[in-house]
């Protein structure tokens, strides 16, 4: 276990916990009107943030041990990453920026039908039937709910 990985960490998580301890001697309660019947006072704020610090440090120590075992993993069983992952997440992201980009001159509708079958051809679906339902059924449901019960009006586009 290289420690020179954890170090920032676990000084992190020191620094909290002491901050944990140092709250009372600094943040002193007698000043403070008495009354309050919620239990809130002027040390929340400072405990929450501290112990966030320390749980979140700790955690980072978790993934980070997690991701070494996974490596490790990785390195012994020579297994290859998956670059297809990776470029169906960029082309959607492509595919969204262009949806947004559309939208005004298709409308909602035909916009958001476009996109839904776009991905999920690049997912793998073959079944036509069920992308061409799924897609309409959904953009014309969206424009629904939103049109009426939200109240908002979505870009009607050349088309509607």
């Amino acid at each position: 276990m290289d420690i020179k990985k954890y170090l920032p960490s676990i000084i992190t998580a020191a620094a909290g916990i002491f901050i944990i301890i140092i709250i009372p001697s600094q943040i002193d309660l007698s000043r403070v009107r008495s009354g309050n019947i919620t239990g809130v006072n002027s040390r929340v704020i400072p405990y929450i943030l501290s112990i966030s610090i320390v749980v979140l440090s700790i955690l980072e120590i978790l993934v980070k041990t997690l991701k070494n075992k996974k490596n490790d993993f990785l390195k012994t069983n020579q297994i290859k990453p998956d670059y297809n992952a990776f470029v169906r997440v960029v082309v959607t992201g492509v595919l969204i920026l262009l949806w947004i980009l559309l939208m005004p001159v298709l409308g909602f509708v035909v916009s958001m039908f476009i996109l839904m079958v776009s991905i999920m051809i690049m997912m793998g679906n073959r079944r036509w039937i069920m992308m061409v339902s799924t897609s309409l059924i959904t953009s014309i449901a969206l424009r629904y709910v939103f049109t009426n019960f939200i109240g908002r009006s979505l870009p009607l586009g050349l088309f509607f």
